[in-house]
């Protein structure tokens, strides 16, 4: 902080709670969700959108290079 450099933070997860995910992406303390696998709980628990925030681990690599 002192230098100014600010640092993205990441949650990574492989929880399958919607009410848990959905208060992780609703935090302001967070800059992302990663789950191991979003599309396990957003198209297979059929959860209407809810979690659609939620990244992957692609994301999460190609988010490696800012660092």
């Amino acid at each position: 902080m002192r230098i100014g450099l600010s640092l993205p933070f990441f949650s990574v997860t492989n929880e399958f709670d919607p009410a848990r995910l959905d208060k992780l992406i609703g935090s302001n303390v967070v800059d992302a969700v990663v789950h191991v696998n979003p599309e396990l709980v957003t198209k297979v628990c059929r959860l209407n959108g809810r979690l659609e925030a939620m990244k992957d681990l692609p994301y999460l690599f190609s988010q490696s290079k800012n660092w």
